[in-house]
């Protein structure tokens, strides 16, 4: 309807008019998007450090009015809302304007347990320079306690006769929580690379015959489901392995 009353008018200046007024109602119904990359799910272990990124482009060629991070809390009144999320020494956001678009990155340089989603959840929201609801983009943050991961060390160091067998043993100085962090493998290495894979943390590595090739550092790795649902990596302290001739003067 607007294309044909605007060509059948022959005055250019009510022309020009309506075709104005018809760009404006386009632009005006443009609104805040938040693009890619997306921010993402978080596994963490606590302690450690996580920044996680969003990026929101504005309406009408302006950045958003307004960005921020905030989490979904349940006030006394038992009302669930979304609050922005409150800046700490440990937990901060910073914005960077640039054109259009607002990058803002939330960091956490103390991650703790009270962050998890679990707590409550996690969203990116910007807000258009026209007011109303904004965009929001919910993720996960799923923090791991650190005393739930296993701790290992690779026994014994060892002095070992060319010929005859060893045993390394991959020792648990600490238990992981079967609830939050299941074991899904061990992986013993040798110099770093792989040697045997084992769902059996009680399975050792086992050394027939061993010569000058066997002699080295051995590590246990540890691989670990974090919630049950993300593959994480512990890494025990080394065990050294040395051979030595049986008589004197062999090579």
């Amino acid at each position: 309807m607007s294309r044909l009353l605007c060509a059948k008018n022959t005055n250019m200046g009510n022309y020009a008019l309506l075709c104005n007024l018809i760009l404006l109602v386009h632009v005006s119904m443009q609104a805040v998007k938040i693009i890619d990359p997306l921010p993402q799910n978080v596994f963490a272990i606590s302690g450690s450090q996580v920044n996680i990124t969003c990026i929101v482009v504005g309406d009408n060629g302006l950045p958003p009015v307004r960005v921020k991070f905030q989490r979904r809390k349940l006030l006394p009144n038992y009302e669930e809302k979304w609050l922005d999320i409150p800046e700490t020494e440990t937990v901060f956001q910073t914005n960077k304007t640039e054109g259009n678009r607002i990058t803002a990155t939330l960091y956490f340089t103390n991650i703790t347990i009270e962050d998890d989603t679990s707590k409550g959840r996690h969203a990116c929201i910007g807000y258009s320079t026209k007011g109303g609801k904004g965009e929001r983009h919910g993720f996960t943050i799923h923090v791991t306690a650190v005393e739930d991961l296993p701790v290992a060390r690779l026994i014994p160091n060892i002095t070992v006769s060319y010929g005859d067998s060893a045993r390394l043993y991959c020792n648990l100085t600490h238990d992981n929580n079967e609830q939050t962090t299941p074991i899904k493998k061990v992986t013993y290495l040798k110099n770093g690379k792989h040697v045997k894979t084992t769902t059996d943390v009680n399975q050792p590595l086992i050394l027939n015959s061993v010569g000058t090739r066997e002699g080295g550092d051995y590590r246990c790795k540890i691989t670990v489901y974090l919630k049950s649902l993300e593959a994480y990596d512990v890494t025990s302290s080394a065990a050294y392995l040395h051979g030595k001739c049986k008589n004197e003067g062999c090579n």
